[in-house]
């Protein structure tokens, strides 16, 4: 039995107090874990006088992960208040948020079986038949009655975008790295709020990729740990930043999303996302850090095209999104 194996059966004996003679039969990386460590272990347990098995996810806040500083205990609440939701989310086993068994404070969800589309729609077509259920889930996370649900504690904000500026904010002050670039892209968007906005339920990461399908139905959405309660149309410019940002071609690209979402949720507005992607680069300058102090990794390239676009939105130079928006209503 590895080292790895005995943590996990502890962490799980812990977890599922009924079960007795918990045993880890395998333990695999799932790939695509950016922001956590994740792990699928499967096994077996005893229930009384029955054998079971168990098919669970772990995923481990390191302490220098992109999205640090974390908070596991925040996301096990998300996950718990969604349970009876119309979201589907994997369901809850538990957390050990002081990571006292693993090392590293983690979740553990039952593990859902099911077909992620392709990250950010890099290989993604506008014609393939999933995306009316992503864009009709992301339509449904945005009209979900999140008071009604439990989720008030995520309306942390002034404003519809002010909880995701301060939080943004902690991150830089937790790297070390909230300079002069950063306070003024801070100091830019505080003075540039759209006056239209409204508070909703934040996906937070609305990649594709976080989008489980069995066929074409949505059988699970990951990754919570971004959630917040502010304007939605803080998911649509996430996905343009991170195009933006890594550049090349995108086979379904940002103004796609748009039509897309607008299709789905046709009440929804859709004005000033160049501003909602530039909130979305700031963000991203936090994850360029922490990637760059914990794991070496070179961002120059990254960090220069965040920069540029970012000063493109607040000058007035940028080529918009809201083009597609414009597009679906005819105008």
């Amino acid at each position: 039995m590895t080292a790895e194996h005995q943590q996990l059966e502890s962490l799980l004996r812990a977890l599922m107090p009924p079960a007795r003679a918990i045993a880890v039969r395998s333990a695999t990386v799932l790939a695509g874990g950016w922001s956590a460590d994740t792990v699928r272990a499967c096994g077996t347990y005893r229930e009384g006088d029955r054998a079971r098995d168990f098919d669970v996810v772990v995923r481990r806040a390191p302490a220098d992960g992109l999205l640090a500083p974390y908070d596991i205990e925040r996301e096990w609440r998300i996950l718990s208040a969604l349970r009876d939701s119309p979201i589907p989310v994997p369901p809850v086993i538990g957390r050990d948020a002081a990571g006292s068994h693993t090392g590293s404070p983690c979740l553990v969800t039952e593990y859902v079986d099911g077909s992620p589309l392709p990250f950010f729609g890099q290989s993604l077509e506008e014609g393939d038949t999933r995306l009316p259920a992503y864009f009709g889930m992301l339509a449904t996370i945005h009209r979900l009655d999140w008071r009604a649900h439990g989720l008030a504690f995520l309306d942390t904000g002034d404003d519809p975008v002010e909880a995701e500026l301060r939080r943004d904010e902690t991150r830089l002050v937790h790297h070390g790295r909230l300079g002069e670039a950063e306070r003024a892209m801070l100091a830019w968007l505080r003075a540039h709020k759209p006056l239209d906005m409204a508070k909703a339920l934040v996906h937070g990461d609305a990649n594709p990729a976080n989008y489980l399908f069995r066929g074409d139905r949505v059988a699970a959405v990951l990754d919570w740990e971004l959630a917040i309660v502010g304007d939605a149309r803080l998911d649509l410019g996430f996905v343009a930043a991170i195009q933006r940002m890594f550049g090349g071609d995108w086979q379904l690209g940002a103004p796609a999303f748009v039509r897309g979402y607008g299709a789905a949720n046709p009440a929804a507005n859709l004005a000033h996302l160049e501003y909602f992607e530039a909130v979305s680069l700031f963000r991203m300058t936090g994850f360029l850090h922490a990637a760059e102090i914990g794991r070496a990794a070179p961002v120059g390239e990254l960090r220069a095209r965040l920069h540029d676009r970012f000063d493109a939105i607040a000058g007035g130079r940028a080529g918009s999104a809201d083009a597609a928006a414009a597009d679906r209503r005819g105008v």
